[in-house]
């Protein structure tokens, strides 16, 4: 079995190939193509080149992962910032992208991802299922300001809880 060279040659049209199917990260380049054991210096220059064509572009990139994040995975905005800032895009960009996200459609999408949930609970306790709402939520990065309303509006029968609780 004869094997490519590993080389720059090489790299260029498998990180173009998949910059042609999705938007990707520069990390994500990096580790795909680390991965399949091409030299360091040979996946920097790949992925200079691939910036300076506009395959890879970090704001094209974080709107279309804080998109997908937001509308299909049904992420809250703390955790799309958090992994936004592990691919290494630049807060400010960050903090462009998270803008488009339409505050009445987040807060739709986390009313019905929290009633789905309601529904799977078995909990009889109305503080107990609160606070297991509410940690649900917040571990999908919702932001407690906006989880903890919505809460103490679905369930009624148990002191309403508070942003400053324990969770």
């Amino acid at each position: 079995m004869v094997s490519t060279p590993k080389t720059y040659e090489a790299a260029l049209p498998i990180a173009a190939a998949m910059c042609s199917r999705s938007e990707c990260s520069a990390r994500e380049i990096r580790k795909k193509l680390l991965t399949r054991r091409f030299p360091t210096d040979a996946v920097n220059e790949v992925v200079e080149w691939l910036y300076s064509h506009d395959f890879i572009n970090d704001k094209r990139f974080a709107q279309a992962y804080v998109n997908d994040k937001s509308k299909f995975s049904l992420w809250g905005r703390k955790k799309i910032g958090y992994q936004l800032r592990i691919e290494g895009i630049d807060p400010d960009i960050i903090e462009e992208a998270m803008a488009h996200i339409d505050d009445t459609e987040y807060e739709s999408r986390l009313r019905d991802a929290l009633s789905a949930k309601l529904r799977t609970k078995t909990e009889t306790d109305p503080y107990r299922l609160k606070m297991a709402l509410a940690k649900w939520a917040m571990s999908r990065g919702f932001e407690a300001s906006l989880v903890i309303p919505i809460i103490n509006e679905m369930i009624q029968g148990a002191d309403d809880i508070d942003a400053e609780d324990e969770i």
